[in-house]
């Protein structure tokens, strides 16, 4: 009963472990909603080099996608780190912004 309980237990852990290590972005407006920035958070121990998309819809309706690969560092589990953006957009000013196209590997 207790390998079981502990076969268990290191299944558990190493299914937590492979969710904390994955990098979680976010895209935000800002300045007067003329500009964005994409932040990153890295709670894995190790940089990774990412991929994201931030896209926003500008005042027309019309929607602009930039994509951005860059490092992030490791052991910021609770502290979101600049990964890139714009200032003073055209279109503004920009709403909605939405991230995708993420990914991430070893550096």
């Amino acid at each position: 009963m207790k390998i079981k309980n502990m076969a268990v237990l290191f299944i558990l852990l190493a299914a937590s472990s492979l969710v904390a290590a994955d990098v979680e972005f976010t895209c935000i407006t800002w300045s007067g909603d003329s500009g964005f920035d994409i932040l990153a958070v890295n709670p894995g121990r190790d940089a990774k080099k990412c991929t994201a998309t931030c896209t926003v819809t500008k005042k027309d309706g019309s929607m602009k996608s930039w994509a951005y690969t860059a490092t992030v560092a490791g052991k910021t589990p609770n502290q979101r780190v600049w990964f890139n953006g714009e200032a003073g957009g055209a279109g503004a000013p920009l709403s909605n912004p939405k991230i995708s196209n993420t990914s991430c590997s070893g550096t």
